[in-house]
């Protein structure tokens, strides 16, 4: 062997070791940038690419709520149990159980899946039936849902109206 074939193998080495360093350098970086892509993606973004899957929600009171997600829209879910329907705030949601592994982007929302919740408790009250209400902090109220106000609803009871603060509704519960 030649000294110029010898230096030649030595370099053509080299360089194949500098690709492969800056092959593990870019897998690295990839890596890094998927991770910190995904650390962006939203719960609701979950949610929303879930549509039409059963998921089990577990809400911050304990109460479990089964059925096949209906419909998403910013920071709700409507679920449909069959025989009743669950309006959830993902808020309140601690766990849930059935989501798929794509997400779907805000700005791929249709325009009725960036209704809020108090639009999504309007709706309920324009249907005029009785729901029951679970509220932060483990009990709940059985009622119509009447007027909806910035930050609170009027509930019809059994024993007359009372005002709930929309921040503490965190599940309602309605016949189908």
């Amino acid at each position: 062997m030649r000294w110029e074939e010898s230096l030649c193998d030595v370099f053509d080495d080299l360089e194949m070791q500098a690709q492969g360093l800056h092959l593990q350098q870019r897998e690295a970086e990839i890596e890094a940038l998927a991770e910190a892509g995904y650390a962006e993606v939203l719960l609701a973004s979950r949610v929303h690419a879930a549509t039409g899957r059963p998921l089990r929600i577990e809400l911050s009171d304990g109460t479990q709520v089964h059925g096949r997600l209906a419909r998403a829209g910013d920071g709700w879910a409507l679920l449909d149990a069959g025989a009743a329907a669950w309006l959830v705030r993902l808020d309140a949601a601690v766990l849930i159980e059935g989501l798929g592994p794509s997400a779907l982007a805000p700005e791929l929302w249709p325009m009725t899946a960036r209704l809020s919740v108090r639009a999504a408790l309007r709706r309920i009250s324009a249907v005029g039936d009785d729901g029951t209400f679970r509220l932060a902090g483990g009990s709940q109220v059985r009622g119509r849902l009447g007027r909806v106000g910035a930050d609170f609803a009027e509930l019809g009871t059994a024993t007359g109206q009372v005002i709930v603060a929309t921040a503490s509704i965190i599940a309602v519960q309605g016949a189908r």
